[in-house]
């Protein structure tokens, strides 16, 4: 016992543990920060959503889950720095927590990618094969994450990282995450672009053109950062750079997708609630689907100022930007599939 009364430490005085630690100590304060907009979101969510129970239990779930993952953040650092203070040893053993957390960030990149599989099947016009692509990605991405996992959890070493079968599964995992999330991206935007080509009411193509911007723009985040994280991964996976990048991803994943949703209000408020209600809209179980088909001129089919009931007819005027040709295509809301 020292003269100041605390155990004697095991850690030589002066050592610097920057290269050891660093990754882990960022990525905490990162991935913390970025709860509390997920917090943000989640109070937004709430009180402005008038979505059916399915969606917002759904939401719920994710948003627990997230925060799940940065108790356990706070757990695997009292570990490391409290609990095994002085411990050098033990900085080189994986704690149990960040194999946890590691499973539940799988997790919840697995439930968001098939709520986007379950958009572009019913924006689709449900056809199959490009919800298909996604769902078989997320999947074989799920499984090679639960793998790494397993293998870890057997000898939970951190130099266990840098063997050949771990950056394998890593690399596998990873690679599935980004063509699920390029194909989603990409089918979203195609459908939604299809639909604004084909308007012919200026405020629906405005709104198509925001929703747009929010797929494309949520789609290259996830997918930069990801293609960041498995390149430091798999070039230098044992000193934990790569760890502020991987404590991001499911804070990520859970932010752009409440704030999609959080996003109908202001895209249905800037066309004056005069076009299509929201790619993005009540329920899993029952909301609109962009459709092309015949409309009769000077009509189109929008919703209500309010988020519930039946869709009405409403004529607009030629400020508006026109309307089609009678028997000619156009752009209209149909109360038959939910898109988001």
């Amino acid at each position: 016992m020292s003269a100041s009364g605390l155990p004697p430490t095991s850690l030589p005085l002066g050592v610097d543990l920057s290269s050891s630690v660093d990754g882990l100590y960022w990525g905490v304060i990162i991935s913390t920060v970025l709860l509390g907009v997920t917090v943000v979101q989640a109070w937004i969510y709430v009180n402005d959503n008038k979505d059916g129970w399915p969606l917002r239990t759904y939401v719920a779930v994710l948003v627990g889950l997230d925060i799940t993952t940065t108790a356990l953040n706070s757990q695997f650092i009292h570990a490391y720095f409290i609990s095994n203070f002085g411990n050098l040893e033990n900085l080189g053993l994986i704690n149990k927590s960040i194999l946890v957390e590691f499973a539940i960030t799988i997790i919840v990149i697995f439930l968001v990618q098939l709520f986007f599989a379950t958009r572009v099947y019913l924006l689709n016009d449900k056809g199959y094969i490009v919800p298909a692509i996604i769902v078989v990605s997320a999947m074989l991405s799920f499984g090679a994450g639960i793998y790494t996992i397993v293998q870890e959890w057997k000898v939970p070493l951190v130099a266990g990282l840098d063997t050949d079968k771990i950056r394998i599964s890593i690399g596998i995992d990873q690679l599935f995450v980004l063509l699920c999330d390029l194909t989603a991206t990409i089918a979203l935007s195609w459908n939604l672009a299809q639909a604004e080509r084909k308007s012919r009411v200026k405020k629906t193509v405005t709104m198509l053109q925001k929703l747009v911007a929010f797929i494309v723009a949520r789609g290259l985040l996830v997918t930069v950062i990801t293609f960041i994280f498995a390149i430091m991964y798999i070039a230098h996976p044992a000193n934990l750079y790569w760890m502020p990048l991987h404590l991001m991803l499911s804070k990520l994943y859970v932010i752009t997708m409440i704030a999609i949703l959080n996003s109908r209000n202001w895209i249905r408020n800037s066309a004056d609630d005069a076009t299509v209600s929201s790619m993005f809209a009540n329920s899993i179980g029952s909301t609109a689907a962009v459709r092309s088909g015949t409309i009769d001129p000077h009509t189109v089919v929008v919703s209500k100022s309010s988020d519930s009931g039946p869709f009405e007819l409403k004529n607009f005027p030629d400020s508006y930007g026109g309307e089609s040709e009678p028997g000619t295509k156009g752009v209209y809301m149909s109360r038959t599939v939910d898109v988001v």
